[in-house]
């Protein structure tokens, strides 16, 4: 694996190489302290996982992520940040990005983050998730005393084979906020997948 930590800080960036080395040790990593190092890097190095700061210097903001997105389709990407802003986050997974992480996580943590990118699924903080998490009133079926009404349409639609574009097409919301929504229901069945995720909640339906 060839990962690229971009960071202004350091410090930060080697305390995270010498983390993931511990666990890693087959991972081959470079570093980028702004923008335009990164671009360099990810040219020099082609890694197949950036973990990047959203407030280095050159960076646009969401903006650049798109233009990630646009420029290497095949590269995981997860923002490492100290904003834990739910507008903010919504905004970045709105762009794109597998995985929202933050510099106050603990190691531990921070590690299953990052397998959880690497095993496919998009990562958002446990706080965001879980805070949609709620069911909306009490009902009288499984379903409705473990999700809301909005993640009970999500879980529909997805049941539909329908993909998450089309999701946030057809329930007029942002594509972050049906990955949010997908987080908290992920959690709450304890499921690893799509599939997985539609056959639990099929056996609560009876």
């Amino acid at each position: 694996m060839r990962v690229l930590i971009a960071d202004d800080h350091a410090l930060l960036r080697q305390g995270l190489v010498e983390l993931l080395r511990a666990v890693k040790p087959g991972w081959h990593f470079a570093e980028a302290a702004d923008f335009a190092s990164m671009q360099a890097a990810i040219v020099a190095a082609s890694p197949e996982l950036l973990i990047l700061d959203l407030r280095m210097p050159g960076m646009a903001g969401e903006t650049t992520l798109r233009w990630l997105r646009q420029h290497y389709p095949a590269m995981l990407i997860v923002v490492l940040s100290g904003v834990d802003d739910r507008a903010a986050i919504l905004s970045c997974l709105d762009s794109g990005v597998h995985g929202y992480v933050l510099k106050a996580m603990e190691s531990e943590e921070l590690l299953a983050a990052l397998q959880s990118v690497l095993d496919g699924h998009v990562f958002v903080p446990p706080m965001l998730a879980l805070g949609v998490a709620r069911p909306s009133a009490p009902r009288g079926d499984a379903l409705g005393q473990k999700f809301t009404s909005r993640q009970i349409e999500v879980l529909n639609l997805l049941a539909e084979g329908r993909s998450t574009k089309d999701i946030a097409r057809a329930l007029n919301l942002g594509v972050g906020t049906v990955k949010v929504h997908l987080a908290a229901i992920y959690r709450i069945l304890g499921a690893h997948n799509r599939m997985e995720a539609v056959m639990r909640a099929g056996t609560l339906r009876g």
